[in-house]
């Protein structure tokens, strides 16, 4: 089967947003709900439409069967990074009938070559155990740095002093 990796459009926001549920449910081992559904269709609508971040596609017999991004952002210029931009990888899923063909390389591929187009000097991301065989494949290395997490919730609950 013949896949074409293309930038995203309005119109996939749907099958995205399938896709996104997927991987959730697979690899992070968690419900997607309706509201999360809703969200993140919402999300697709309004991100797709800026350059901060950008979605790649996978596309066999007119379905949309991967998916990939990168969330861009400013960091302090050094003389790895020159230009001072950074990258998010994220969101990388391939529906499960049909993983293990290397669509997700290449999406990351697709992304990749994006990234150094537009002079990003540092890229990172959160791996499943899945995705870090074709990450290492790519040159992502391990990190040193302990990354640490708050979510919405544990921020509003926090006693800041207002």
């Amino acid at each position: 089967m013949k896949i074409r990796i293309r930038r995203a459009v309005q119109a996939d926001t749907p099958a995205m947003a399938r896709l996104h549920e997927e991987l959730i449910e697979s690899a992070r081992k968690k419900q997607v709900t309706n509201e999360d559904i809703a969200a993140i269709e919402n999300f697709y609508q309004r991100v797709l439409s800026n350059e901060d971040v950008v979605y790649f596609v996978a596309v066999a017999s007119n379905e949309i069967v991967g998916q990939a991004a990168c969330s861009f952002f400013p960091a302090k210029p050094s003389s790895r990074n020159p230009a001072g931009l950074a990258c998010y990888l994220h969101a990388v899923s391939v529906t499960a009938s049909e993983r293990n063909k290397g669509i997700g390389k290449e999406l990351v591929t697709a992304l990749l070559k994006h990234c150094r187009d537009r002079g990003v000097g540092y890229i990172t991301l959160d791996a499943t155990e899945m995705g870090q065989p074709v990450y290492r494949s790519l040159g992502f290395t391990d990190t040193h740095n302990v990354y640490l997490e708050m979510w919405k919730a544990q921020l509003e609950a926090l006693d800041l002093g207002d």
